[in-house]
């Protein structure tokens, strides 16, 4: 069991799924809304040639959708996220006090996944909001009102959150299948920071 004020915080792209969630909701997206795919291809199309960036091309799409999206559509589209699920990670956060979602996913379906997964609070890229990345997502975080200590874990597989290992200083950070990449980029910018790479939970 672990500590009566343990928290996780986990990352979703990469980390609680393996995949990109956004890059699914897209595809979702044009095949539920196939009038909306002219729009929705114009916008990749100029993310593409980077005309605009990833986060003002997320704001964009989720314009085009979000009037269309209805709960069902959420709910099909959480069911496809739940075939990806990495149920060692999430097993491995079932004994925590407070469990955090944090992801530069969009809340749109950030959120009610999160909760159809017993999660506490959410942290994700909101309409007409920043991208919940990098700093932006600790931000968030601290404007929940986490405290950092021994007694928290985060668990991610992208440099990205790089800022949130340094926050995490004293808890513990856990590296989710980290791509050689991500890895080299932590260890550079954090080696007095202690990180162990995930190891799934082994039933008793």
């Amino acid at each position: 069991m672990k500590p009566d004020n343990s928290v996780s915080i986990v990352d979703l792209d990469g980390t609680l799924i393996n995949g990109n969630s956004f890059t699914m909701f897209c595809r979702f997206c044009l095949k539920s809304f196939p009038g909306l795919s002219p729009a929705i291809s114009a916008v990749a199309l100029v993310r593409k040639l980077r005309i605009i960036s990833h986060g003002k091309a997320k704001q964009l799409i989720l314009k085009i959708v979000s009037g269309h999206m209805t709960h069902d559509h959420i709910q099909r589209f959480v069911n496809e996220l739940n075939g990806i699920l990495r149920h060692d990670v999430l097993e491995s956060i079932v004994d925590s006090k407070v469990k955090i979602l944090a992801t530069a996913a969009p809340s749109i379906y950030a959120v009610p996944y999160a909760k159809a997964l017993g999660f506490d609070l959410v942290s994700a890229t909101e309409l007409r909001g920043p991208e919940n990345c990098e700093s932006e997502k600790l931000a968030s975080l601290y404007d929940m009102g986490v405290i950092f200590s021994e007694n928290s874990m985060v668990y991610t597989d992208h440099s990205d959150d790089i800022p949130l290992l340094h926050a995490n200083s004293e808890g513990s950070n856990i590296l989710v299948y980290p791509s050689e990449e991500s890895l080299q980029k932590i260890r550079g910018a954090i080696p007095k920071i202690k990180f162990s790479l995930f190891a799934p939970v082994t039933p008793a």
